[in-house]
């Protein structure tokens, strides 16, 4: 190289080292005439300033942290398990990385750079699993020194339902956001003005988000107690349609139909032994069938109450029939008659008058079944009678209770939206 070269070289650096020494108190400045690119800023600024990204930028350093969800979705209805995809944005100040290019660039793209800057460590709390490895959206540097870096991460969190009012219970999907190796004397994280959002093309799939909360952790939402973490619970609900109409429209159905063995004559047995038995399988198929992809647990109150109340119903309309037949076909004896032996050495005994005491007490007091003296026939048209009206009413009045408690009311109660202590 030609010595005027080395010497042009020479100038040039030296022209340059002072800009850079007043750049590293004030921050890089560029005029309007230098055509540079966001890379060649970030290099100047990593590079040449001695950019140390083991350093925070304060010490105590603020994090303000935004979440925006972008897929919801479960396996199916009565699943309590919920996979979530979310953006993640995390914004923070460097001021070393502050510049001024006189308005040339917005921000500064800093995904070529993202191993050589400062970014806080934070790691998702939540029972579950994760879906895929972090993804890097976007790092982008603003003018003063303003951070935003935009992490995708998809996680499949174990929920919490209140299985006692199963299927009208709400599952309750928390986790956290919490720092992983900085103190909450070092680093601290903070919500945004808005903290949890939708985005405008969210995707659900079996997955019906009804509220949704924010806040610092507790106890509850925490595993370590010095560190700053952050708290999202998102509730969901069920599709009520979807178990109306394959629980509780065919166990209506099942059940009524076996009433209607009431008024079929009592001679046809065939027609009335043949609804008793095909509502009841028909029933315990139905049952068995929803209850296959159901959690194996014991508390399952609303759900056993049910199936066990309609099974009472159908079962029991069969045994009504099993007694009206029996009464209906009951031979008659001879009532009222006595038969009377000859007898030579018959003497009239008269009772002692304790005797006659106990027999006016036994005649008393079942006067009232000797003075109907219905025939085995006509108790039997009685049962039937009663039935038709006591059996209806009865799964009527069973009915509107159920969905009152279960469906209207408990429902309401604070255990059904906010996590419980285990």
């Amino acid at each position: 190289m030609p010595p005027c070269r080395w010497i042009q070289y020479l100038r040039t650096i030296a022209f340059v080292l002072p800009l850079y020494s007043v750049a590293a108190q004030e921050g890089v400045v560029f005029t309007p005439d230098d055509n540079i690119s966001d890379k060649e800023i970030l290099d100047q600024l990593l590079l040449n300033r001695g950019y140390d990204k083991r350093t925070r930028p304060d010490p105590l350093t603020k994090i303000t942290v935004n979440v925006l969800l972008h897929s919801l979705s479960s396996p199916d209805e009565s699943s309590l398990n919920y996979e979530v995809e979310f953006l993640l944005y995390r914004t923070w100040r460097d001021e070393r990385l502050a510049f001024d290019d006189a308005g040339r660039h917005k921000y500064l793209n800093g995904m070529s750079h993202a191993d050589a800057i400062w970014m806080p460590s934070t790691y998702i709390v939540k029972h579950g699993s994760l879906k895929d490895p972090l993804v890097d959206m976007s790092l982008r540097v603003y003018r003063n020194g303003t951070v935003v870096h935009i992490l995708r991460r998809g996680i499949s969190i174990n929920c919490q339902g209140n299985l006692k009012i199963f299927p009208f219970d709400n599952p309750k999907c928390p986790f956290a956001i919490e720092s992983v190796a900085l103190e909450e004397d070092e680093l601290k994280l903070e919500w945004a003005a808005t903290p949890l959002s939708e985005a405008t093309s969210i995707q659900a799939f079996n997955a019906y988000l009804i509220s949704k909360n924010t806040g610092t952790c507790g106890k509850m939402f925490t595993w370590r107690g010095k560190f700053s973490c952050l708290h999202i619970l998102l509730v969901f609900t069920r599709d009520k349609n979807y178990y109306f109409s394959s629980v509780f429209v065919p166990g209506i159905i099942l059940v009524t139909s076996a009433f209607i063995s009431f008024w079929l004559d009592k001679g046809v047995v065939p027609a009335r032994v043949m609804i008793g038995v095909t509502t009841m399988l028909s029933f315990c198929t139905t049952t068995n069938n929803f209850r296959s992809s159901l959690p194996v647990v014991s508390n399952l109150t609303a759900l056993n109450l049910w199936d066990g109340v309609c099974m009472f119903f159908i079962y029991s309309s069969l045994l009504e029939f099993v007694t009206v037949n029996y009464l209906y076909r009951k031979t008659e004896g001879h009532q009222g008659e006595t038969l009377l032996l000859p007898c030579c050495k018959c003497r009239r005994v008269e009772p002692k008058e304790d005797q006659k005491d106990e027999a006016t007490v036994e005649i008393t007091r079942f006067a009232w079944i000797r003075s109907s003296k219905l025939s085995s026939k006509e108790l039997s048209f009685q049962i039937e009678n009663v039935a038709k009206i006591v059996f209806p009413t009865s799964f009527a009045i069973f009915v509107f209770i159920y969905f009152i408690v279960y469906a209207a009311i408990l429902p309401h109660n604070e255990d059904n939206w906010k996590i419980q202590a285990s």
